[in-house]
């Protein structure tokens, strides 16, 4: 999968560890949430040391990275987001869900964690 697919699953991620499932599926998704935020950390640790490498520090503590820096930015941190990572897990059963209300948006993002029937 790539990092940017992840990325895009944040949020999405965030309300499926809020819910309230039975233990086994609880434990199931807590180990796959540890690995994605670990993914997320690395991600954040990268950005940041890039937007710092390529702007300028501003008088109030931010960066703000020059036009001319903007393009090279951009094309390494979507180089970034292009690269495929390997998170171990074994894909849910959408039914292991049982009756619990998602909304739909929030299982699109999360197609990557589920098998297809």
């Amino acid at each position: 999968m790539k990092l940017s697919t992840l990325i895009q699953s944040k949020d999405a991620i965030s309300k499926i560890g809020q819910l309230k499932l039975r233990a086994k599926l609880a434990y199931d998704i807590a180990k796959i949430i540890k690995q994605v935020e670990e993914e997320f950390t690395n991600f954040d640790k990268i950005r940041i040391k890039k937007i710092q490498d390529y702007g300028n520090k501003k008088k109030d503590g931010t960066f703000e990275i020059k036009n001319e820096k903007t393009e090279i930015f951009s094309n390494e941190i979507q180089e970034l987001l292009d690269s495929e990572i390997d998170l171990k897990f074994n894909q849910l059963h959408i039914s292991e869900l049982g009756d619990l209300e998602i909304e739909a948006q929030t299982l699109m993002a999360l197609d990557w964690l589920f098998k297809s029937c």
